[in-house]
């Protein structure tokens, strides 16, 4: 959940001056993706589906967050 706070420039040090956010987490529990793989937009068909991870940015659907969450919700 994020709180209603825009983007702020945080110094790192040495130059290193990334964007964030302040984030309130929600209470949640691991969950492995593999059950997930042909379910999620992002995975479903595609054999090296971790392979765009590696570029570091990756859109992922509302209706797939939503499934990821549901299977990490705390019951």
């Amino acid at each position: 959940m994020i709180k209603d706070k825009a983007p702020y420039p945080f110094d790192m040090g040495n130059g290193f001056c990334p964007a964030r956010r302040d984030v309130n987490w929600l209470p949640c529990r691991p969950s492995p993706i593999t059950p997930l793989l042909q379910r999620l937009g992002f995975s479903a068909g595609r054999k090296n589906w971790a392979y765009q991870l590696r570029f570091g940015l990756l859109e992922v659907s509302k209706e797939d967050m939503a499934l990821i969450a549901q299977t990490m919700r705390l019951e």
